[in-house]
């Protein structure tokens, strides 16, 4: 007699669409030799910051969120935005 598993299976979630800026932050942390693997020059670059210019009073600082849009984990290394970042830029 076969035993049947009690776990549910997730419902396959279909690929986020991402915007302009994702994409061009993922080409640039991918593809540009200058900022490659240099996630915060990246970002920066895509997002149109002055690294030079912003201090830590007055940046504006954007949360990562999960899908439901909700505050994602912190970590104290990278390794949450290398994940993300492979995620999405593949």
């Amino acid at each position: 007699m076969a035993v049947k598993s009690k776990t549910k299976k997730k419902a396959a979630s279909k690929p986020r669409k991402l915007t302009q800026k994702q994409e061009l932050f993922c080409r640039y942390y991918t593809q540009n030799r200058a900022l490659f693997g240099n996630a915060t020059h990246s970002y920066a670059e895509a997002y149109g910051y002055d690294l030079d210019k912003l201090s830590r009073d007055d940046a504006v600082f954007e949360e990562w969120t999960d899908e439901q849009g909700q505050p994602a984990a912190e970590t104290d290394s990278g390794e949450q935005l290398r994940s993300s970042s492979k995620r999405l830029c593949g």
